[in-house]
């Protein structure tokens, strides 16, 4: 498994003081690309922060968020403003990570 795409992106964890408006603004963007997710809903279910087993990471490229995952017990939900290689790596990091 080749993580070098994602290892370059550092995936870190979410800062919600610095990060929720680039993490709407993020998920307006890919959800109008055909993503899934809806940007209310995950500020919603973002109140869990803190909480055991519920964390949530994004990945900044320097001048936006291009990839955001959120992971509940054994669930894990991504989005990402690449639908290619990059949203693959991010999995594989996931999965991992999990």
């Amino acid at each position: 498994m080749d993580l070098t795409a994602i290892v370059n992106k550092k995936p870190r964890p979410i800062d919600p003081q610095r990060d929720l408006p680039a993490v709407a603004a993020l998920l307006g963007k890919t959800r109008a690309n055909g993503g899934l997710l809806h940007p209310g809903g995950i500020q919603w279910w973002l109140r869990d922060l803190g909480r055991p087993g519920f964390e949530a990471h994004v990945v900044d490229d320097g001048s936006s968020l291009t990839d955001f995952v959120l992971i509940d017990d054994d669930v894990a939900i991504l989005e990402s403003t690449d639908p290619g290689r990059a949203a693959l790596d991010l999995a594989d990091w996931t999965t991992h990570h999990m």
